[in-house]
């Protein structure tokens, strides 16, 4: 499976992965992220799911679009 550095590689190229996150976003709980994650084939460890659920609402808010 692929790590977090992976995901972040391919998030700047594949424009399509980026834009399904966003409609997904957000999600009721890290678990449910961690589901997310697994079906696109990323294992993510525990501290980055926490991270990423734990600043999930303040990406949906940023003015401009932010590449994980």
């Amino acid at each position: 499976m692929k790590t977090y550095t992976d995901f972040i590689l391919d998030i700047t190229t594949q424009t399509d992965l980026l834009q399904e996150l966003n409609l997904v976003l957000p999600f009721p709980e890290a678990e449910q992220m961690q589901s997310w994650f697994v079906s696109k084939g990323y294992h993510l460890e525990s501290f980055d799911i926490e991270m990423l659920y734990q600043n999930q609402n303040a990406l949906l808010e940023a003015n401009e679009q932010v590449n994980y």
